[in-house]
């Protein structure tokens, strides 16, 4: 019984240690919904094409594409470069050094121009 007991204290520790491992596009879904106030989906960051206007065929012009999305979100920047959500899923949520969220109606997302300034700015510094 007695090594029954200092076998379960052995391997105890390394069952506490492990940490679950999420990818960091979860956590910044999450962060977006309570923090800024945005569902992030399949439509998220899709170009708005004009659909009212002439037809590339009529104008000779190829068709047109705002560079602002119908549905922007949050501006990502990871270690200082600009990410695109579904690259998230490569880095571990367990390897954030820190996070800072910029809200809209802050002055430090004029910083990250229109989009930072339409939905906000996510700020993501991993663990060297």
């Amino acid at each position: 019984m007695k090594k029954l007991l200092v076998m379960a204290l052995i391997l105890m520790p390394s069952v506490m240690i492990a940490k679950k491992q999420t990818d960091l596009y979860d956590k910044i879904k999450g962060i977006m919904l309570t923090e800024l106030d945005y569902v992030y989906d399949s439509t998220s960051n899709k170009p708005k094409s004009y659909i009212n206007g002439p037809t590339e065929k009529e104008s000779g012009l190829p068709h047109t594409y705002s560079s602002i999305p119908d549905n922007p979100s949050p501006l990502v920047v990871l270690n200082g470069d600009i990410k695109d959500m579904e690259e998230l899923k490569k880095y571990d949520s367990n390897d954030i050094k820190s996070i800072e969220i910029f809200k809209p109606d802050n002055t430090k997302v004029a910083l990250y121009g229109l989009r930072g300034t339409v939905k906000g700015v996510i700020l993501i510094t991993t663990n060297p």
